[in-house]
Formats: structure tokens, C-alpha cells, sequence
């Protein structure tokens, strides 16, 4: 039986797709902030504090946590829209 391949794409140095990870409902969101403000798909630069990334290009509704090499970026979206960040926390030491 040939071994089997290693998918490049999964390796645990991929970043993962925009489309997979964690997301609050659309109702999540309706609830905070009273109405529908976003569309879903929309697209959002969503600023970063710390790590190697100033920004993040994600949809609406965006992921709750991003897992990059070296740790991980959680959404602080408590706040108004113009005001949601990533806080990076490094799984590094």
C-alpha cells in the first residue's frame, strides 16, 4: 500500500482558510448592536495588536479567533463596528 502523501494545505505551518473557524450568529450580533448593520459577506479590515499582522481582510461575520504560526489572533468585537481589533497572544514561551 503507497504511504500516503502529506496535504501541503493542511500542514502546521497553513494558515487556515477565511472560511473556516468559529463565528458569532447574525442574531449574536443583532442583539449588541440593535440593528443590522453589516450585510452577511461583507467585508471588513479588522486592525491587529501585535503579532506580524496589522490588519486582517475577514467577512462579516468574522472568525472569533485566527490561528497563525506562533499563536493566535482573538476578536475584541464587544465595541461599536469601528472599533472591533485582533489581540494577538503567542503561544510562544
Amino acid at each position: 500500500m503507497p504511504a500516503e502523501e502529506e496535504d501541503p494545505v493542511r500542514t502546521a505551518d497553513a494558515l487556515p482558510s477565511p472560511d473556516e473557524g468559529a463565528r458569532h450568529s447574525l442574531d449574536w450580533y443583532r442583539e449588541r448592536m440593535g440593528v443590522d448593520v453589516l450585510r452577511p459577506g461583507a467585508q471588513l479590515m479588522i486592525p491587529c495588536d501585535g503579532g506580524p499582522s496589522r490588519m486582517v481582510l475577514e467577512q462579516f461575520p468574522p472568525r472569533i479567533e485566527i490561528g497563525i504560526r506562533g499563536g493566535l489572533y482573538v476578536l475584541a468585537d464587544e465595541a461599536p463596528v469601528h472599533s472591533w481589533r485582533y489581540h494577538f497572544v503567542s503561544n510562544i514561551g
